[in-house]
């Protein structure tokens, strides 16, 4: 693989500032024109928009930092290495017993709301 072609590779696997929906108001736009499906205790609202970007949303009742920064960081995971299922603005809502999901599993449900969404 050449310098140029391993660079491309890893920028397109990474999940950059540009790609997240950070602001309150970006966050409720998505909410208030967003469309919501829900499969056991994850929640997708999906927004239709020109760029790409995920947000991340926790139960309060998942309790632990630990628990909840390992939950984010494989929802951010999934979303790096699945980049082309993603269309528009989307929010990702883990409800509690979303923690106790294997890596795998998780990434099916995402993957499953993502075709069911049509996005």
């Amino acid at each position: 693989m050449k310098e140029s072609e391993a660079g491309n590779f890893l920028h397109s696997q990474c999940f950059a500032r540009i790609e997240r929906i950070t602001k309150r108001r970006e966050f409720e736009r998505v909410f208030k024109i967003g469309v919501r499906k829900k499969i056991g205790t994850l929640t997708l609202i999906y927004s239709p928009s020109d760029t790409r970007r995920i947000g991340i949303i926790l139960d309060r009742h998942i309790k632990g930092a630990v628990v909840r920064n390992k939950l984010k960081r494989r929802l951010r995971d999934i979303y790096r290495k699945n980049k082309s299922c993603f269309k528009g603005e989307c929010i990702i809502i883990a409800y509690k017993g979303t923690e106790v999901m294997d890596y795998n599993v998780l990434r099916d449900a995402v993957l499953k709301l993502l075709t069911k969404q049509g996005v």
